[in-house]
């Protein structure tokens, strides 16, 4: 019993770390080119298209319900 115990202690510990790491890693590199580009669509975004606009109606036919 006292083994399976410092396994799961261990297995918590790790899985911590696994997410804290995950957490501090969620910087996304991008080129120069692909930033402006980025920038580019957030200042100027398109119109919405018919698959937007029918999840949109979608839902708020279930927010709704």
């Amino acid at each position: 019993m006292p083994n399976r115990k410092k396994k799961d202690i261990a297995t918590k510990k790790s899985n911590q770390f696994d997410l804290r790491l995950i957490e501090e890693n969620k910087l996304i590199l991008l080129s120069d080119q692909d930033r402006d580009l980025l920038m580019q669509a957030l200042d100027n975004p398109p119109a919405p298209n018919e698959a937007l606009r029918g999840a949109m109606n979608s839902s708020r036919r279930s927010i709704s319900d």
